[in-house]
C-alpha cells in the first residue's frame, strides 16, 4: 500500500474508504502521500453494533463490555474523515450521537421495482433469504430461532411450509431440514421464490448497516414480517410497508394475520413497492452521490489549504 500511494503522490483530490480495518491500515498512509485530499468514510455499518447486540441477546454482559470498547474503536476511526457516509438514517443518527459530529450524510442502496406477476390466490409459504459465509452469523441466528421459536405454530396453523435459501447453510440449520423446511442451499435467480411464495420474513436479533434482501424482496413485492430491529434500520413502519414483531409469539400471531389476510397483504405489497420506488430510485441515489462528491471537494479546499500552512514530512 505504502508503495501504491507513493507513486500517485498527492494525485487525488478525493480519498474513499470503507471498513474500519482499512481506515486503521491506510489512514496514515493516505495523509502522508495524499494530504490535500478529502478522505471520505463509507460506513457501511457499524460493524461492532452487531457484536453489542449479540452481546445482550445472550445476556453476556462481559461481552457487552468487551463489544462497547469496540464501537469505541471504530466511532474513534470515523472520527477522522472529513466525510462519513452511512446507509440509513438509523446509524447516521447512532455516529452523530455518540461522536457529536455532524459531517455524516446518508447515501443508500438503489433497488429496481420488479413488478409482481403472481396474486395472492395463488402463493403459498414463507420465505427467508439470507447467505451463511461466516460462523454464527446475523442470518444463521434469525432463521434458526425463527424455525424453533416461531415457526412450529405458524406451520400448525396454517399447513404451509418454510424456504430458507442462501449459500452456504452451517449443520445447525441443515439437521432442521423436513418436509416443512427447505432448506436449498444458492440458488443462482430468487425470483422464481419471490414469485410463488406468499411471505417473507426477517427475524433478526442482532445485525448492524440495512437489510439488503429485504429491500430487494420489498422491490419484489412480496410482503414481509420482520423485528423491531430491522424496521428501524429501514425506518418501516408497521402495517405499512411490513409488519413489525417483538418476539416469537407477535411473529407467530403476524405472520398467520398476513398469510390469511389478502386485503392487508395488498397493502403492504403496494406500500412496500411505493417505499423502493421513493427511497431506492436510483436517479435520486445519483443526485446525492453527487451532492457528497461536492461536499467532500469542499472538504479537499480546505485540507489543501492547511497542507499549504503546515506541510507534511513525506518518506518513503
Amino acid at each position: 500500500m505504502s508503495q501504491f500511494a507513493k507513486d500517485r503522490d498527492d494525485c487525488y483530490d478525493l480519498v474513499l474508504v470503507s471498513r474500519p480495518h482499512n481506515m486503521k491500515k491506510t489512514f496514515d498512509i493516505m495523509k502522508r502521500f495524499f494530504p490535500s485530499a478529502a478522505l471520505l468514510y463509507d460506513a457501511e455499518a457499524i460493524f461492532s453494533m452487531r457484536e453489542v447486540l449479540k452481546a445482550r441477546v445472550r445476556g453476556d454482559e462481559r461481552m457487552e463490555k468487551v463489544a462497547e470498547g469496540m464501537m469505541n474503536q471504530e466511532l474513534n476511526l470515523v472520527k477522522k474523515a472529513d466525510l462519513i457516509i452511512t446507509v440509513s438514517e438509523n446509524e447516521r443518527k447512532v455516529i452523530a450521537e455518540k461522536t457529536g459530529l455532524n459531517n455524516v450524510t446518508v447515501w443508500g442502496h438503489p433497488i429496481e421495482v420488479k413488478e409482481p406477476q403472481t396474486p395472492f390466490n395463488q402463493r403459498k409459504d414463507i420465505l427467508f433469504v439470507g447467505g451463511f459465509l461466516g460462523l454464527d452469523s446475523p442470518n444463521e441466528d434469525a432463521i434458526v430461532y425463527f424455525a424453533k421459536e416461531v415457526f412450529p405454530k405458524v406451520e400448525t396453523e396454517l399447513s404451509c411450509r418454510l424456504f430458507i435459501v442462501g449459500m452456504n447453510p452451517p449443520n445447525a440449520l441443515k439437521k432442521l431440514s423436513s418436509s416443512s423446511v427447505i432448506v436449498t442451499g444458492y440458488v443462482e435467480d430468487l425470483r422464481e421464490y419471490y414469485e410463488k411464495c406468499r411471505l417473507f420474513v426477517v427475524p433478526h436479533r442482532y445485525s448492524a448497516g440495512i437489510p439488503l434482501k429485504l429491500l430487494e424482496a420489498m422491490g419484489y413485492g412480496i410482503p414481509s414480517i420482520v423485528s423491531k430491529l430491522t424496521a428501524a434500520q429501514l425506518n418501516l413502519t408497521d402495517s405499512k410497508e411490513v409488519l413489525v414483531a417483538g418476539n416469537a409469539g407477535e411473529f407467530a400471531e403476524k405472520t398467520m394475520k398476513l398469510y390469511k389476510n389478502s386485503e392487508l397483504w395488498y397493502q403492504l405489497q403496494q406500500n412496500s413497492l411505493n417505499y423502493i420506488r421513493e427511497t431506492c430510485n436510483m436517479e435520486t441515489l445519483k443526485t446525492k452521490l453527487n451532492d457528497i462528491i461536492e461536499s467532500g471537494l469542499k472538504y479537499q479546499g480546505e485540507s489543501l489549504r492547511a497542507s499549504q500552512k503546515s506541510p507534511l514530512q513525506r518518506t518513503g
